[in-house]
């Protein structure tokens, strides 16, 4: 299709696999651990599986299954230091790519600008322009003794439009 003209196909995981296999690294980003899980995690997997109650075998809810997402309402409560409603604002999904890419679908229209800061990841600009979006990249790269000043009223954003993508570095270790 017109949307998947420009998306390119390798990735940064075409990249990351070969070589954390040259260098013996363990690849816990795409989920290529080199070692069994605990026992503990195996044996309440068998469990769950060996169950008899039909029930434990459904598809849970697209938002994730209700004990999962009231944890995580728990903790974004005291994280946030606020009220966080489990309904409208937690969604589980499979991993970070696919939430980008639902969030992307969701939020972008065609024709849509949406900035980000370079260096960014490369999916971003897939799952942009895939839902019909335009990528702009503003680039970050300072010395490193420096800190970027950037002002909102340096740039030209007509705020009822605006949509930003921002990487949180640090968000794998949160």
């Amino acid at each position: 299709t017109k949307r998947l003209a420009n998306v390119p196909a390798d990735t940064v995981w075409n990249e990351m696999t070969p070589l954390a296999v040259k260098c013996g690294a363990i690849n816990l980003g795409q989920g290529f651990p080199n070692f069994s899980p605990p026992p503990f995690a195996v044996e309440h997997l068998a469990s769950v599986v060996n169950d008899p109650n039909p029930l434990v075998h459904q598809y849970c809810r697209p938002m994730g299954h209700p004990l999962l997402v009231e944890q995580l309402k728990i903790d974004y409560d005291r994280i946030l230091n606020r009220k966080v409603n489990e309904n409208t604002e937690i969604i589980v999904t499979s991993g970070v790519t696919q939430g980008l890419h639902l969030a992307c679908e969701a939020l972008i229209n065609d024709g849509d600008e949406v900035i980000s800061f370079a260096p960014a990841f490369d999916l971003y600009k897939n799952d942009v322009e895939m839902s019909g979006g335009v990528m702009t990249f503003l680039s970050m790269s300072a010395p490193a003794d420096k800190v970027a000043d950037i002002r909102a009223d340096d740039w030209c954003f007509d705020e009822a439009e605006l949509r930003l993508l921002i990487e949180d570095k640090s968000n794998p270790a949160k």
